[in-house]
């Protein structure tokens, strides 16, 4: 396919009309011209897998899907199927032929998506990585505790060695000071050895 396109893109094919039977939207011309100069400077097979991928992703997934919305010949991809499934006199070919001929095209479409995806989906949780790993340390901001006693404020908390629970309480006997550690302590977490599971009765497929 890829040969044809190639040849197609520097040799317009004309319909009986005289219109250009392969009409690639901009994305696709430019990636295919791409591919072209990549294999005229003597690019090296695996220095060209990029600009393979890039083609053959503009074809099997165009930018703008609804070009082919009112004609399905729009798109290159259907044009050379629609080829492919037509004998040189022009005649259709055997139903039994068609299926391999949709399931080589169809297998390299799903591979294209799914490699896109897997590469996009690396990149996504790199870029999160780097993002936490380059995140700046945010220093705990100055605690400002209300007690019941209207207008009574105590500030400038910043740890726990700066609180004297006995100097607080004679101050205001109806304050409160909530830490984090009493409260998780408060929190009755199960202790997971415990659980034990129940043994089947029988099995489920019987």
């Amino acid at each position: 396919m890829l040969c044809w396109f190639i040849h197609v893109v520097e040799n317009p094919i004309l319909d009986v009309n005289g219109e250009a039977l392969f009409n690639f939207d901009r994305i696709q011309i430019q990636s295919l011209q791409d591919l072209i100069i990549s294999m005229k400077e003597g690019e090296t097979v695996k220095g060209l897998i990029p600009t393979v991928l890039r083609v053959l992703h503009s074809l099997y997934f165009p930018h703008d899907p609804s070009r082919a919305g009112l004609n399905v010949n729009t798109e290159p991809v259907n044009v050379f199927f629609g080829i492919l499934a037509q004998l040189e006199s022009g005649a259709p070919r055997a139903l039994t032929d068609i299926p391999p001929i949709c399931a080589r095209l169809q297998f390299s479409i799903r591979l294209r998506g799914f490699h896109y995806l897997v590469t996009t989906h690396i990149q996504f949780y790199k870029q999160l990585s780097d993002e936490a790993i380059a995140a700046p340390v945010v220093a705990r901001p100055r605690r400002t505790l209300q007690t019941k006693k209207k207008g009574s404020m105590r500030s400038n908390i910043d740890s726990d060695s700066d609180y004297d629970p006995k100097q607080d309480k004679k101050q205001n006997p109806s304050s409160q000071r909530i830490s984090s550690a009493g409260y998780l302590s408060s929190i009755n977490t199960p202790d997971l050895s415990e659980i034990v599971p129940k043994p089947m009765e029988k099995n489920w497929w019987t």
